[in-house]
């Protein structure tokens, strides 16, 4: 008997300092696991939320850059603007996704888009606006907003320069909420239009023309018009004879003149007409076909024209810049003393003119 209870003692002996084993945690260091758990929880969503929000941040800025893009291409391959309720749609069109995702941001807050209220366009008239034969006069303050919020619907206070002046990440006076989810995408349509001269200084025929293949026009006898055309237009130009004399796409403000029945770039002659021999020349070189080895398609045309360069230009160079006090006939070329823009222009259209005239006679 002895025995066997000195032998369950001994199970039971523990080496001098060991604790007492045990399965499981105490309930007080369960709950500071907990507390670290949700303290690391709490930072972790924290930081995802703000990436998150980041992210939603960064996708709604290049959004609303992608549907400005996709207006202006519209406008342009169109030739229209449209009114400011259908805006959405023509957007939508131009991304070829549906309409809802260009009303609706991500989080579901509608989009709001406006035009300024001084916006004139076509003979002087809010949009819509159809490009015509007749063009545009100068389009008056042609600006768009989008508007967009990633925490809440787009305020009823929409005063339009006050929009277009809020710097980013800065919200209206009157308005509340979180600056950062403010979108304010501002398109200035302005730069889709080229001012056009048409101008006739012949005396007896009409200067016939058309815009994008519409109808042939015709500039009576020393008339003028000044239309706003967008980028990319072509108009063809005639002789006086009514056949076709060249096509131009627009790129950039220009005026054409019409004398002795043909198109050119500049008004060459003058309402005068040619005087002298020189100007028969002129005439009889212009209607001299190239010849069949010319190189590199040059033709007389081109060289008239490069000729028109370098007098014009020399002139201009000729004259200085007295409002930039740039002297008569200065060139220089130094970092401290840059060439003259009209002396690079002489000097370039100087060597084209001497390749193609050489071309010519290949």
């Amino acid at each position: 008997m002895n025995q066997t209870n000195h032998f369950n003692d001994s199970r039971r002996r523990r080496p001098p300092g060991a604790r007492p084993g045990r399965g499981g945690f105490t309930t007080l260091e369960l709950i500071g696991i907990l507390a670290v758990m949700v303290l690391l929880s709490a930072a972790v969503a924290e930081r995802v939320f703000h990436r998150l929000r980041e992210e939603a941040r960064k996708a709604e800025k290049t959004s609303l850059e992608g549907m400005a893009e996709a207006l202006k291409s519209h406008i342009l391959e169109a030739r229209r603007i449209p009114a400011i309720e259908d805006l959405d749609e023509f957007i939508a069109e131009e991304l070829e996704v549906p309409v809802q995702r260009i009303r609706n941001n991500r989080p579901g807050f509608a989009r709001v888009f406006l035009y300024d209220p001084a916006f004139k366009v076509g003979n002087d008239a809010p949009p819509p606006y159809v490009q015509g034969v007749e063009g545009s006069k100068e389009p008056r303050n042609p600006r768009v907003l989008i508007l967009s919020r990633l925490d809440g619907e787009v305020p009823d206070q929409r005063p339009f320069d006050t929009l277009w002046d809020t710097p980013e990440k800065t919200l209206p006076p009157g308005w509340s909420g979180d600056a950062e989810d403010l979108f304010i995408q501002r398109i200035d349509l302005r730069e889709l239009f080229h001012r056009v001269v048409l101008a006739s200084t012949d005396g007896t025929a009409g200067a016939p023309y058309d815009i994008a293949s519409s109808s042939v026009q015709t500039i009576s006898p020393g008339g003028r018009k000044d239309l706003w055309i967008l980028d990319g237009t072509p108009i063809t130009f005639y002789y006086q004879n009514s056949e076709l004399q060249a096509r131009e796409f627009l790129r950039h403000d220009v005026s054409f003149a019409f004398e002795e029945g043909r198109w050119n770039r500049h008004a060459v002659y003058g309402s005068g007409g040619w005087h002298q021999p020189f100007g028969q020349l002129v005439d009889v070189f212009l209607s001299t076909p190239p010849a069949p080895d010319a190189a590199n398609g040059v033709t007389p045309e081109a060289v008239i024209t490069e000729f028109y360069n370098y007098l014009y230009h020399t002139g201009m160079w000729a004259s200085g810049d007295p409002e930039h006090g740039m002297p008569m006939f200065y060139h220089a070329g130094s970092p401290d003393q840059p060439m003259a823009p009209e002396h690079v222009i002489v000097w370039d259209a100087q060597r084209r003119l001497s390749q193609f005239t050489s071309n010519l006679i290949q």
